[in-house]
C-alpha cells in the first residue's frame, strides 16, 4: 500500500486526493478522525478487511505542544548543569589538600549506591503519585545536595562529608529518572512519542557535549565550588520549567503498599518476556562497554597510538553518531521497532572489535561513529516501545527495572577488568567483549516476543 499523506492546507476532515493502489485497485482517501501526529484514513470493509492509514504531518507538530517545550527545556537545563557539576565534583575534591584518586572514587561511588538503592523505589512512587510532582521535588533535592557540596568545597571539609552530600544527589536522580520514563506519554499525542523521544534525546547528547566542553574551562576561572551552584540553579530551572507544564492529574489505582507495589512491578517486569529479555541484553552490553570504554579500550590506545589524543578522537566520533543516531531515529518508521532496534545494537560491538583486531585509528574512529548512532537508534526505539506497550501505571515500574539493570552492571563491568585482561590479554578481551554484545542481542532476537512484538500508538 503507497503511503499518505495530509496536506496541511486542507483541514483537520479532509485530504488532498490520493490514490492507493491495491493490486488493480485505486480508491480515493477520505478521513475519518484525527490523531495527535496527522488523520487517520479509515476504510471499514476493504477486501473484507478493516483497513486504518495513518496520515502523517511534518515534525514541527510536536514543537507546537508547550508541555513538550517547557519539557525540552527543562532537561536541557539540568543536564547541561550536571555535565558542568560532574567535572566541578571530581576536581574540587582533588584540590582538597591531601586528596587522591581514592577520594574521588568514595564520593563518586556514594553517589552511584544511593542511585541503585532507590531506583526501585523511584518506580513505585511514580506510579503512585503525580510525575511532574515528583519531578519537580528531585530537582529541587539535586539543587540542595549541589549547593551543600559547592559550601563543603569552600569550607575544605573533610571526604566523608562530600560522599554524604553526594548521597541525595544519588537519590534525587533514582525518582526523577523512572518518572521521567513515564511522563512523556502524557504530555506529547501518542503518534509523536518516537519524535519526542528522540527530540529529548538530541537534546541531552548537544546538553552534555556543551557541559563537558565548558565544565573544565569555567572550573579552571571561576572554581569548582561556583560550579557546583551553577549546578544547582540548573535544577532549580528544571523545576520552574516541569512545574509549569501543568499536566491534569492522572486517575490511579489506590495504592496497596510499598513492597506490594515492588511486588506487582517485578512481576509485569517477568511477565513480559521482550522486556526482561531486551533488558538483559542490554545489560550485558553494557557490562561489556564499560570494560571496553572504561579500561581496555584507553590502555590498547596508550600502547598503540601513544594515547590521549587518539581516544579523543574515538570519543569526539562516538559523541557525534550519537547525535546524528538520535536524529535519524526520528524518521524511522517500522512495525517492529524492537526487532530493528536490537539489529542496530549488534553495531555497538564495532569499535571494541576494530580496537581488538589491529584496526588503524581512522577505520576504529568511523566504527565509533557507526556505533554511537546505532546507540541512540536502539534507545528511541526501545524507550518508544515501552511506553506504548507497558500500560501507563507500570511504565515507571517497569522502566526503573531496566534502570537498575545499567547502572549496576557497569561497575560489574569495571570489577571485571583485571581477571579478564589477566587471562587473555587486552586485545583478546576487547573482541570477547564485542562477542559479548553480539551474543546477548542475538539470544534476545531468537525470543519469539521480541522477535514478532509489533506496536502502533495508542489513541489518546
Amino acid at each position: 500500500m503507497a503511503p499518505v499523506r495530509a496536506s496541511p492546507e486542507t483541514g483537520a476532515n479532509t485530504c488532498e486526493r490520493s490514490n492507493v493502489k491495491h493490486q488493480d485497485h485505486h480508491i480515493r482517501v477520505s478521513v475519518a478522525r484525527t490523531s495527535g501526529e496527522g488523520e487517520i484514513a479509515h476504510f471499514p470493509r476493504w477486501h473484507g478487511k478493516d483497513v486504518t492509514l495513518r496520515i502523517h504531518q511534518d515534525s514541527s507538530v510536536l514543537f507546537r505542544e508547550g508541555r513538550f517545550r517547557l519539557l525540552i527545556g527543562a532537561r536541557t537545563a539540568s543536564i547541561t548543569g550536571n555535565s558542568l557539576g560532574r567535572i566541578a565534583l571530581t576536581f574540587g575534591v582533588l584540590s582538597l589538600p591531601g586528596a587522591g584518586a581514592q577520594d574521588v572514587s568514595m564520593v563518586l561511588v556514594s553517589q552511584l549506591v544511593a542511585q541503585i538503592a532507590f531506583i526501585l523505589f523511584g518506580g513505585v512512587l511514580a506510579d503512585r503519585l503525580s510525575r511532574s510532582r515528583l519531578m519537580v521535588a528531585s530537582d529541587l533535592v539535586a539543587a540542595s545536595a549541589n549547593l551543600f557540596l559547592a559550601s563543603a568545597l569552600l569550607l575544605e571539609l573533610p571526604v566523608p562529608a562530600l560522599a554524604l552530600g553526594a548521597v541525595p544527589a544519588g537519590a534525587a536522580a533514582a525518582l526523577f529518572a523512572p518518572a521521567m520514563s513515564g511522563l512523556l506519554p502524557e504530555c506529547v499525542p501518542a503518534d509523536q512519542l518516537q519524535r519526542a523521544n528522540a527530540a529529548l534525546l538530541v537534546a541531552r547528547r548537544g546538553a552534555d557535549l556543551l557541559g563537558t566542553a565548558l565544565g573544565g574551562v569555567l572550573v579552571a576561572f571561576v572554581g569548582a565550588p561556583a560550579v557546583l551552584t551553577i549546578n544547582a540553579g540548573s535544577f532549580l530551572a528544571s523545576a520552574v520549567l516541569i512545574a509549569a507544564m501543568r499536566l491534569p492529574r492522572a486517575d490511579r489505582t489506590p495504592a496497596a503498599g510499598l513492597l506490594s507495589d515492588l511486588r506487582s512491578g517485578w512481576l509485569e517486569f517477568i511477565s513480559r518476556r521482550w522486556v526482561w529479555s531486551t533488558v538483559t541484553a542490554f545489560s550485558v552490553a553494557t557490562a561489556a562497554l564499560s570494560m571496553g570504554q572504561g579500561a581496555l579500550g584507553p590502555a590498547l590506545a596508550q600502547e598503540r597510538w601513544n594515547g590521549a589524543q587518539a581516544w579523543s578522537a574515538i570519543l569526539v566520533a562516538e559523541a557525534a553518531g550519537l547525535i546524528c543516531g538520535s536524529s535519524v531515529s526520528m524518521r524511522i518508521t517500522t512495525r517492529y521497532p524492537l526487532r530493528v532496534g536490537l539489529l542496530f545494537s549488534l553495531g555497538l560491538a564495532l569499535p571494541l572489535a576494530a580496537l581488538g583486531a589491529g584496526f588503524p585509528l581512522w577505520s576504529t574512529a568511523l566504527a565509533a561513529f557507526v556505533a554511537g548512532m546505532c546507540t541512540d537508534v536502539f534507545g528511541v526505539l526501545w524507550t518508544t516501545t515501552v511506553q506504548r506497550e507497558v500500560p501507563a501505571d507500570m511504565l515507571s515500574k517497569i522502566s526503573s527495572y531496566d534502570w537498575l539493570g545499567s547502572m549496576t552492571m557497569a561497575p560489574v563491568g569495571l570489577a571485571l577488568v583485571g581477571p579478564l585482561t589477566s587471562a587473555l590479554g587486552v586485545a583478546t578481551a576487547l573482541v570477547a567483549c564485542a562477542g559479548a554484545i553480539v551474543l546477548s542481542a542475538a539470544a534476545s532476537l531468537l525470543v519469539q516476543d521480541t522477535w514478532r512484538l509489533q506496536t502502533l500508538p495508542r489513541e489518546h
